[in-house]
């Protein structure tokens, strides 16, 4: 029953959240009664957010991704430093590190 009322409440457009904020923005006047009504129903519509638990395995941190990048990005110009020149490899590695 309380779903139904919220989604009907969400599908005319209304939600007790959107009535907070326009108080709270001053883009409608406070009123007490419909003020509590609101804070009293925004639990039904609005759920909270709860707390996941992570049960995967970590792969690798932040600084060995980075590490990672580094590398293949040094590869990258060892690479292209094989087909080109030393004035090429120069223009390459400033590119590569601006």
């Amino acid at each position: 029953m309380a779903k139904k009322t919220a989604m009907r409440v969400l599908d005319n457009g209304a939600s007790p959240l959107d009535y907070m904020l326009a108080v709270m923005t001053g883009e409608k006047e406070y009123d007490e009664t419909k003020f509590k009504a609101a804070v009293s129903a925004a639990p039904y519509v609005h759920p909270r957010l709860q707390a996941v638990e992570h049960s995967g395995e970590i792969v690798s941190k932040h600084e060995q991704a980075i590490d990672e990048l580094e590398k293949m990005a040094l590869d990258n110009i060892d690479a292209a430093a094989v087909s080109s020149s030393d004035n090429d490899l120069e223009e390459l590695e400033s590119r590569v590190i601006n």
